[in-house]
């Protein structure tokens, strides 16, 4: 029995494009409904998000038409996320290709604009959930890209304009921007599958984040000075996850070789499997573009206690390294014994993290107002403050509430105190609605330290809030 199975060769694993095999027949026989669906979706997508730009090009450029072509993309291979903290997801990344032809037209300010030759390749990772007991069994489907991906095309059209590198760039620019706000990690898109109502739809396409890390910038040795009148490079360090990017402050005009930052970046991580943290150096400039200094990578799930280690910084002339410091901690709802940390300057680190979500807004004295704002405030932090847009139904066009954008509406504090209150205003204009209080003590007393409804400012005006505190603890 056993010579027969190892025969059929069944004994072990098979090779990833063996095992990803029938999943390209099965999207080879779909594709002409993938097709329509995928172009559909991604001409609204962009459409949306080419409205939304600011750099002058990507409000020039109007997408006519667009069919990602007969040629269906290449999965390279499946991973499902190995032991999950969330058991009431399944998280499957896909590594795919697409070498195709589509047909994509545009202008770019009225004159054609065509683009061909697209290639594409990027890491999708497609979250099955939340689960639940009754059918549907599945709540949701989510999906998005874990990194950025890489992608290159060729423009036609308006004299070739693919040879003016300046549109080209600015045209690549826009549809970057484009990708990133639509499907790059936090952001997500969400097909809802529950219709009883037991699924969030928000909460599934803005979750809750799964992990904080604590990266310190200690130095970097051997940098390259190019600054071009000699007074020593004004270095930078950028360091992107996802979509999210964080930047340290400036050390200006440096003449040595090692610069010393000992800065902390706090980094609230939307999932923990696979994430990629890339790490750029830059010469800042004031007159022209900020030159590379140098980048490098780590897989942050690799990080699972303290460490500090020293990366090699490639695209740089001398053999230049940065040494980083990480604290990987995990979030707890469970009323854990937090025990204050330090980092490696001697800093307490945040303790707790606390989300504030702002829902809807009622009977708001002006109804037509679009000056209606919420800010949050607590003690030692920078108070945050959400928009609130005009929500009517659509039959009608009554004015039903005010709420923030969907994505939108948390706002999150790292604390290292978790005494003395938390402050909801709403405004119109700088001018006080009213305000409704909420002691840290209630919330730390509330089950899984979570309290969430419908509150009563002081003047009489409901609106809906969900508090959630999360004590930061110590990875196992």
């Amino acid at each position: 029995m056993a010579e027969s199975s190892k025969a059929q060769g069944i004994s072990g694993p098979l090779p990833a494009s063996q095992n990803v095999g029938w999943l390209n027949e099965v999207t080879a026989q779909a594709w002409t409904f993938i097709n329509s669906a995928v172009a559909q979706f991604a001409k609204t997508a962009l459409v949306e998000e080419l409205e939304k730009q600011t750099s002058l090009v990507g409000k020039l450029v109007k997408v006519q038409n667009l069919d990602i072509g007969t040629e269906p993309f290449s999965l390279n291979g499946v991973t499902v996320e190995p032991n999950p903290r969330k058991l009431d997801r399944i998280a499957i990344d896909f590594d795919f290709t697409y070498d195709g032809n589509p047909d994509i037209d545009a202008t770019l300010a009225g004159a054609p604009l065509g683009i061909d030759n697209v290639k594409f390749a990027g890491r999708l990772r497609v979250i099955i959930g939340p689960l639940m007991h009754q059918l549907p069994i599945i709540g949701a489907i989510s999906f998005f890209f874990v990194h950025e991906p890489t992608f290159d095309f060729n423009l036609t059209g308006i004299l070739q304009v693919g040879d003016f590198w300046i549109i080209r760039n600015a045209v690549d620019s826009a549809v970057r921007t484009c990708i990133q706000e639509i499907a790059i990690l936090p952001n997500r898109q969400v097909i809802l599958l529950d219709k009883t109502g037991a699924v969030d739809a928000n909460l599934v396409k803005h979750p809750f984040p799964q992990s904080v890390m604590f990266v310190t910038i200690v130095d970097i040795t051997n940098v390259e000075d190019k600054d071009l009148f000699g007074g020593g490079s004004d270095v930078y360090v950028q360091l992107k996850v996802g979509g999210s990017e964080y930047r340290t402050s400036v050390k200006d005009d440096v003449e040595t070789t090692t610069v010393i930052f000992n800065e902390r970046v706090d980094m609230l991580l939307e999932e923990t499997f696979d994430q990629i943290l890339t790490i750029s150096v830059f010469d800042e400039d004031n007159l022209l573009s900020d030159d590379t200094l140098g980048h490098t990578s780590v897989n942050l799930s690799s990080v699972a206690k303290d460490t500090t280690i020293s990366l090699k910084l490639s695209d740089t002339k001398k053999e230049s390294n940065i040494t980083l410091c990480f604290q990987p901690m995990l979030l707890s709802q469970w009323k854990p014994i937090v025990s204050p940390r330090k980092d490696i300057s001697g800093e307490t680190l945040p303790s707790h993290l606390l989300i504030v979500k702002i829902g809807a807004v009622y009977d708001l004295p002006n109804a037509d107002s679009n000056g209606y704002t919420a800010t949050v405030s607590l003690l030692d932090h920078e108070p945050q403050k959400k928009s609130l847009d005009i929500v009517t139904d659509a039959e009608s066009g009554t004015v039903l509430n005010h709420s923030p954008a969907e994505d939108n509406r948390q706002c999150r504090f790292l604390i290292s105190r978790v005494d003395g209150t938390i402050t909801i205003e709403i405004s119109d204009r700088d001018v006080s609605i009213g305000q409704f209080n909420l002691t840290f003590d209630n919330l730390r007393m509330a089950e899984e330290m979570c309290i969430k409804g419908q509150f009563t400012l002081d003047s009489g005006t409901l609106l809906d809030l969900h508090y959630q505190l999360f004590g930061i603890v110590p990875c196992p």
